[in-house]
């Protein structure tokens, strides 16, 4: 089984999005980690 963290790597993102949107998107992900691992 493939790690959740996977999916930051496997989805795309558009680069023109820039930095604050890469940045808020691992922060997500990360934020809904800790909610559910609570």
């Amino acid at each position: 089984m493939l790690p959740k963290t996977w999916s930051l790597r496997t989805e795309p993102m558009d680069l023109r999005a820039g930095t604050e949107t890469a940045l808020g998107r691992v922060i997500a992900f990360f934020g809904r980690k800790e909610a559910i691992g609570k």
